[in-house]
């Protein structure tokens, strides 16, 4: 009966002890190398940061979201007003948010988010966006 005993016990109290394997917290490639993503290829793209947003979720989106925008205005030269708006898109199995800005000179830059990323650690968030031409 020990024997029995230490044989299913053992191994079990083991299995208990063995640390939980954390998630993955290394950044994807486009974070330092935008250009490389197959969806960016020749097109104005820019990467939003933000930290964790004391509004919440929900602000720190928002704001990842216009510093990636403001990036795209600066490609083209123009500076932001803080007119923000988001619209959201379906067409068939696909659905996708456009995002958009006033710029100071009347001109409008509309994006779309191709990625997005979370360090589980620090809680900022990155976000990739490509102008939508």
């Amino acid at each position: 009966m020990k024997k029995f005993f230490f044989t299913l016990f053992i191994p079990l109290l083991f299995l208990g002890c063995t640390p939980k394997t954390p998630k993955s917290n290394t950044p994807p490639y486009w974070i330092d190398n935008p250009q490389d993503h197959p969806e960016i290829t020749g097109k104005k793209h820019g990467v939003g940061y933000s930290e964790e947003h004391a509004k919440g979720k929900r602000d720190q989106r928002i704001s990842a979201i216009a510093a990636a925008i403001e990036e795209i205005a600066r490609q083209k030269g123009v500076v932001v007003n803080s007119v923000y708006e988001s619209l959201k898109t379906s067409g068939g199995t696909h659905s996708s948010q456009l995002h958009s800005v006033q710029t100071t000179n009347g001109e409008t830059v509309e994006a779309r988010i191709i990625r997005s990323w979370t360090n589980h650690y620090t809680k900022e968030i990155y976000i990739l966006m490509v102008e939508e031409e």
